[in-house]
């Protein structure tokens, strides 16, 4: 909402927030409130952040979030469709493929 009125100031702090509460938000809040930073600046330091939290996640606890729920609060505030950007699920995964590709090359130097 803070994007939608142009109040760069509740926007700053609110990343701050963010950064402060990222390591330990459950994985649906850490979702939503990607979903939110997504809508607002992909590009940002708190968005890649967010997005290498989530990847850190496994398999199994991202397949548990439903796409519904992440974008529920957004809904409320009629900030978002229905649907989570799908550009937040490639960055999940390109980071999540990314950290797999170099903890395999770590070991690669072992053998």
């Amino acid at each position: 909402m803070a994007d939608y009125f142009g109040m760069k100031s509740v926007i700053e702090k609110c990343e701050e927030v963010i950064i402060k509460q990222a390591s330990t938000l459950e994985s649906i809040k850490l979702f939503q409130i990607a979903c939110a930073v997504a809508e607002h600046d992909r590009y940002s330091p708190t968005m890649t952040l967010l997005i290498d939290k989530l990847s850190s996640m496994k398999r199994e606890e991202l397949s548990k979030l439903r796409f519904s729920q992440a974008s529920d609060v957004l809904k409320m505030f009629g900030l978002l469709t229905p649907l989570v950007p799908g550009d937040v699920v490639a960055d999940v995964f390109a980071a999540k493929m990314k950290r797999r590709e170099m903890k395999r090359k770590k070991w690669c130097c072992f053998l």
